[in-house]
């Protein structure tokens, strides 16, 4: 599902191979307008830890490319767990001010 609404929403091209190197291909290619495109994920935890490694991989290579064409494209990862953990890429990512102290992110 997830490749079939990211094709929908990005306009994939109908030859879109629907697997992550596909994947990786269309976002390093995919025309992107001033002043940017946010991609935001939700529920983002709910991927295994190997997808969801695989898949920021993916975004923070793709976010690299397109921004030495001058482009912006920047993915924002919603979990719901907050003891959801990232593998570092080349920088560590981190939670956003309102959400630094694991207190703030706890279930109360």
């Amino acid at each position: 599902m997830m490749h079939e609404d990211l094709a929908t929403e990005l306009n994939f091209p109908d030859y879109y191979g629907k697997n992550l190197d596909a994947l990786t291909d269309c976002l390093v290619e995919l025309e992107i307008n001033d002043p940017g495109l946010v991609l935001v994920f939700s529920r983002f935890d709910t991927l295994g830890e190997e997808t969801r490694d695989t898949l920021t991989d993916i975004f923070d290579h793709a976010s690299r490319a397109q921004l030495s064409l001058g482009k912006k494209m920047i993915g924002l990862l919603q979990v719901d767990d907050p003891k959801t953990t990232f593998s570092p890429i080349q920088y560590s990512i981190i939670w956003n001010s309102k959400e630094w102290l694991d207190s703030n992110r706890l279930k109360k």
